[in-house]
């Protein structure tokens, strides 16, 4: 769901268009695994990658059994090469309503609303790749990150932890 694509959108969040737009730049997710405790806001989530070229493609299939409260939180944990490039602990109506935190990750969804709150509903995210256009120019290496959904001052009931990298090609040699 959204939180997939606060992970990489997120991540470069303070940059201007000026400082966006490498063409050469490729960020491929490797792998995406889910750890949940049982919760009454969701059933059993399920992640899985498709290899394709120039990038892999992420579908998430996120069953919700209530409808989630509006102060439901989504912190998320990026690093690059060993060192922290991004920490976000905002509220997920807040990241829905960000346009660079949301835009394309909400577009992948199948159904998926694009405001918030998230209803009981079975929703999917299908063939998401990261629009690297919104992206300023970051160097090669190995990305790793989480990112959980929980209730306020509680610890996390949903757990997406993903490996992948970041590398350079010039279009059409890669």
């Amino acid at each position: 769901m959204l939180v997939f694509g606060v992970l990489f959108l997120a991540a470069f969040y303070g940059s201007t268009p000026s400082e966006a737009g490498d063409p050469t730049l490729r960020v491929n997710i490797l792998s995406v695994d889910v750890v949940q405790k049982k919760s009454e806001f969701v059933d059993e989530w399920t992640a899985t990658i498709t290899q394709a070229k120039p990038a892999n493609k992420v579908g998430i299939v996120a069953p919700i059994s209530k409808t989630f409260p509006e102060d439901m939180m989504l912190s998320t944990n990026i690093t690059l090469e060993g060192s922290p490039v991004l920490f976000i602990d905002m509220s997920l109506c807040e990241a829905m309503e960000d346009e660079v935190i949301a835009k394309g990750f909400l577009a992948a969804g199948k159904p998926f609303p694009s405001e918030c709150a998230l209803t009981e509903g079975n929703y999917r995210i299908v063939d998401y790749t990261i629009d690297t256009n919104s992206l300023p120019t970051i160097p090669d290496g190995k990305l790793e990150g989480n990112i959980a959904l929980h209730m306020p001052d509680e610890e996390s009931f949903l757990l997406l932890t993903f490996t992948g990298t970041v590398s350079h090609e010039v279009p059409g040699i890669g």
